[in-house]
């Protein structure tokens, strides 16, 4: 009787001691599968190992804290980047996929329904904290430093360098040799004018008056600045009336822009100055000169009287000597020394005045 009282008091501390429907402590397996899904996405669980447990609490309300240490490893290569040049990114190996971390941690586990719940502490965190990322985070094109990827694309690279410069100095040869045969043909042009000139020279210097007067008019309307300068230089220095007359009645008839006209006060009449300054800038349109008469047709005029105000104009190339009367005003002008028409305006009610027009 003694025997058997005995059995069943052992059996009946032996389900007093755990809790109901649980094993004694959690265990490493059950760990290790609430453990696995609460780690960061790029390592797994290898194993897991208790170190040891600490019971608290009634039975039915009980604590189990579980010390252990966990095996980790990286799922996949990791990586940091090291430049880019435009769009291509070229990273650094930071870790390799397999590299294994040991975690400590505590378990502190309750009872819930049939099984254990577990909350995780980990001691040592920083252990899976990488400053690196996957292959596939990086935008572009992704070259891993020290691969054939990268001497492939420094290769290709160099390669288009180097057909790039030799395009490079083909297009400044090609530009070098036009500029050169540019500047051969603007020298041999410059040459020939200079040939052209001198010959004109020569003409304009004749002994026969009348070839001389036909070369200085064909001159003056010639499509060549150069030549049409040197034609107008030559009859104002001619001090041939007919020749300067010419050349009057070349340059007013092919301007076709208001030509300006230097107003001055003079000495005698205190008031001219007043006049300039009320006058505002007079001008000489010229629309028609009629080469075998010397006359022209335009206006003159300024904007400050009512007698200036621009009114159509006729007038007179003599000689040397050109005058334009409108309704109001009256200019009259003399070739001077200084390539320059010189002399005066006249308008109504207002003092005569001083006037130039440059001949150039």
């Amino acid at each position: 009787m003694l025997r058997k009282f005995s059995f069943f008091a052992i059996l009946l501390l032996g389900l007093l001691g755990a809790a109901p429907g649980h094993a004694a402590d959690p265990t490493p397996e059950r760990l290790r599968d609430q453990l696995a899904p609460r780690l960061p996405a790029l390592w797994k669980l290898k194993s897991l190992t208790v170190l040891g447990h600490e019971s608290s609490g009634n039975q039915g309300d009980a604590t189990v804290v579980s010390r252990f240490q966990a095996v980790v490893s990286l799922n996949e290569h990791l990586y940091i980047g090291d430049g880019y040049e435009g769009p291509v990114s070229f990273v650094r190996r930071y870790a390799d996929a397999g590299t294994e971390k040991v975690l400590l941690g505590t378990a502190r586990s309750v009872p819930q329904k049939d099984t254990w719940s577990s909350q995780f502490e980990l001691s040592n965190e920083a252990a899976v904290t990488m400053p690196a990322t996957p292959l596939s985070m990086f935008p572009g094109r992704v070259i891993i430093r020290g691969t054939e990827d990268e001497a492939s694309y420094y290769t290709q690279r160099q390669a288009e360098t180097a057909a790039r410069h030799t395009a490079e100095l083909a297009v400044l040869e090609e530009q070098t040799q036009f500029k050169t045969a540019e500047r051969a043909q603007l020298e041999k042009q410059e040459a020939e004018r200079a040939k052209r000139l001198s010959a004109l020279r020569e003409s304009f210097q004749g002994n026969d008056r009348a070839a001389r007067i036909a070369a200085i008019e064909t001159a003056l309307w010639s499509s060549d600045g150069a030549v049409r300068t040197l034609a107008f230089e030559t009859a104002y220095a001619s001090k041939d009336p007919a020749i300067i007359n010419i050349a009057m009645r070349a340059f007013f008839g092919q301007i076709r822009t208001p030509i300006p006209v230097a107003v001055y006060a003079t000495k005698e009449d205190p008031n001219s100055q007043a006049a300039v300054d009320a006058m505002g800038p007079f001008t000489v349109t010229v629309t028609q000169v009629e080469q075998t008469t010397g006359i022209l047709h335009g206006r003159i005029g300024a904007p400050g009287y009512p007698v200036t105000q621009p009114a159509d104009s006729v007038g007179l190339l003599a000689q040397t000597e050109v005058t334009i009367v409108s309704p109001g005003c009256a200019l009259a002008l003399r070739l001077s020394d200084a390539q320059a028409m010189d002399g005066l305006l006249r308008c109504q009610s207002l003092p005569p005045l001083i006037a130039r027009i440059a001949l150039q």
